[in-house]
């Protein structure tokens, strides 16, 4: 058995080990609350500040409201410039949105519910003319931190009032490319120069310093993860599986040069 085969073998195995599955979805809850629902006003009723990494694959949106006429709401999410209508003033002269659930994957849009509405799971509904889409995925790709806004507009200045008492996101992440270590998409120089530049540490080292196999070491099997995934993400990427003494040259390739840098920096350390 060749030295490149073994060598190959062991990248195979590391790459397997370390590719997540699907990522699992995360709620989101909002705090101080409840908050009142002004009249004809555009402002953002609340705002959800969020810090997590990665980026959008999903988002369900739960709202808990009182009203006394929701046929007078219009309710929309903004993120990033980007905003989708999530109510469109159904339901005249019934009240309240009881634990409503808006899903893209719903069985039907909330404007074809019955009233008064029962709690339940809904597609978004946005009106034809007003420009706003009402689809959930214009919010795929974007940032999970950053802030999300909550727009609740009561259209007419009259004595019917409401409150919001919850708000929650269930957002699902895109999955992790192994080797992605700044979770840009893409496997490339800057993730390698984050695995060099933290090589051999066991203080705390996570993704982002390129403990891909989260074991708690910047090391050869995190190197070969990198090298087995190198440019991921980037169009026109050969998907054929490469020879194993190509694969094997590039993983020792790249595993000699962090071995260079990291002796290096040792040596410059004890100047």
């Amino acid at each position: 058995m060749t030295r490149g085969f073994c060598l190959f073998t062991a990248l195979l195995l590391a790459v397997l080990m370390a590719s997540p599955g699907m990522s699992e979805p995360v709620t989101y809850v909002a705090d101080d609350l409840p908050l009142p629902i002004p009249e004809i006003s555009l402002s953002t009723i609340a705002t959800m500040t969020l810090s997590d990494p990665g980026v959008v694959q999903q988002v369900e949106v739960f709202l808990d409201l009182t009203h006394q006429d929701v046929g007078d709401l219009d309710i929309f999410l903004c993120k990033d410039g980007r905003t989708v209508q999530l109510f469109n003033q159904h339901g005249p002269n019934t009240q309240n949105l009881p634990s409503v659930v808006f899903d893209m994957n719903a069985a039907a849009p909330i404007s074809q519910a019955t009233y008064p509405l029962a709690p339940g799971t809904y597609q978004p509904t946005a009106y034809p003319e007003s420009g706003f889409s009402r689809d959930l995925g214009l919010f795929d790709g974007l940032d999970i931190a950053g802030d999300w806004r909550l727009w609740i507009i009561d259209n007419w200045p009259d004595s019917e009032h409401g409150q919001l008492l919850q708000w929650s996101l269930t957002i699902t992440a895109k999955s992790r490319i192994p080797g992605d270590a700044n979770e840009d998409g893409k496997v490339d120089e800057i993730d390698a120069r984050a695995l060099a530049l933290h090589w051999l540490q066991t203080d705390e080292v996570d993704w982002a310093e390129g403990d891909f196999n989260d074991d708690g070491v910047v090391d050869d099997r995190d190197a070969s993860i990198l090298a087995g995934n190198w440019h991921a993400g980037y169009e026109g990427r050969s998907t054929t599986v490469p020879e194993p003494d190509h694969l094997a040259m590039a993983a020792a390739g790249i595993l000699m040069a962090l071995q260079l840098g990291w002796r290096r920096r040792k040596l410059i350390g004890s100047i």
